[in-house]
């Protein structure tokens, strides 16, 4: 991944809360110069000083099979908006995107069974509770539900974190930026300009002074 200096993040707790937040991620693997993809969510977990992921795959789909033991990556994409150039101070300026966005890279383990119940039965804890409490009054549906998955795990061997956020703008720039995203009526906007102040509140506070 392309990644400029100036929108490298190594904030490992940042990475991680991003996941957390961001956890519905595209899962890439390759088998003879085919890419295999498939968009699935994710659990994060901490472990020593990294963390791995934890997901599950229809078991109708192949890309489980060619998987098992090899290098696998996971892209999340955070939030995102299109920056027009009318935005700038410079009228050479051209248009571009600012986003947030994770790549993963790990070796997959396939889970056990009882692994992958205790899997999927955390993310219906996690994404909806109401329908986890009422499973344990349906414990054969359940099982019949594990039967047609493949749950796995990532462990994570490399963390590649871009948060493309105007920092390599002038602070008039990024000023008319944040104007502009909030006038607009949509929650993209909205949260990306929330990110771009964030990744360039030093830059501005000090500006005010």
């Amino acid at each position: 991944m392309y990644i400029p200096n100036e929108f490298k993040v190594t904030d490992q707790e940042k990475v991680y809360q991003f996941i957390r937040k961001n956890s519905f991620g595209l899962l890439l693997t390759s088998v003879n110069d085919e890419i295999f993809n498939s968009q699935i969510p994710f659990i994060i977990k901490p472990e020593g000083d990294s963390f791995i992921l934890y997901g599950h795959l229809s078991r109708n789909n192949d890309q489980w099979k060619t998987s098992e033991n090899k290098k696998v990556t996971v892209l999340f994409l955070g939030t995102h908006h299109y920056i027009s150039p009318r935005w700038y101070t410079i009228e050479s300026s051209v248009p571009t995107w600012d986003y947030a966005t994770v790549k993963i890279n790990g070796i997959l383990e396939l889970l056990e069974r009882s692994q992958t119940e205790l899997l999927l039965k955390e993310l219906s804890l996690e994404l909806d509770p109401e329908w986890a409490a009422l499973q344990k009054e349906k414990e054969d549906y359940y099982q019949k539900m594990i039967e047609e998955i493949v749950g796995f795990r990532i462990k994570v061997t490399e963390i590649f974190a871009k948060w493309k956020m105007s920092q390599n703008r002038p602070v008039e720039d990024i000023t008319k930026v944040l104007d502009n995203l909030n006038k607009i009526p949509h929650s993209d906007a909205k949260e990306t300009a929330h990110e771009i102040l964030e990744s360039n509140l030093s830059r501005l506070t000090r500006t005010k002074l």
